[in-house]
């Protein structure tokens, strides 16, 4: 029997490339290189402390986005109204830091990235996700640290 860390380690390695299409182009997502992850990680402290501001919109904005149902037209709409959230809590600096992930993960110039429906690049932006997610799962155990823990009132205190 293979053990769990055994069987990351081999999804990893298989995991290490995918291929989406997107406009009826394949797109090849890889995974970031060294330099790529210091140079993002620089880029990404202003949205961490959006993040940490607004906790609960953006676990609310996560859930939403990661929602699969039964219903396509309702995951879509779903997600996206996720995406909206997402945005809308990170600002600008998220939307050039996605657009700066997307460049860096794919063999798409930042004009390409401009230009993917907002469908689409959910899609696209998952692949990216699952092709790096080491990256993003060191980036959330620091964000993790970061983020005050909230206490959670007893009955008592609700109901006075």
């Amino acid at each position: 029997m293979v053990d769990k860390e055994t069987m990351n380690k081999e999804m990893e390695v298989l995991l290490a490339e995918r291929e989406v299409t997107v406009n009826d182009k394949k797109i090849i997502v890889k995974r970031y290189s060294l330099l790529d992850t210091i140079r993002l990680a620089a880029h990404a402290s202003s949205i961490v402390a959006s993040v940490i501001q607004d906790s609960d919109k953006t676990a609310s904005a996560i859930t939403k986005l990661t929602f699969k149902g039964n219903n396509q037209i309702e995951n879509n709409s779903i997600r996206m109204l996720g995406l909206v959230e997402l945005l809308s809590i990170v600002g600008e600096d998220g939307v050039y830091l996605l657009k700066e992930l997307l460049v860096k993960s794919t063999n798409l110039d930042e004009d390409e990235v401009e230009e993917i429906d907002l469908v689409d690049g959910i899609d696209l932006v998952f692949a990216m996700y699952e092709v790096n997610k080491g990256f993003f799962m060191k980036f959330m155990k620091k964000l993790e640290k970061k983020i005050p823990k909230k206490k959670r009132e007893t009955k008592k205190e609700k109901s006075e």
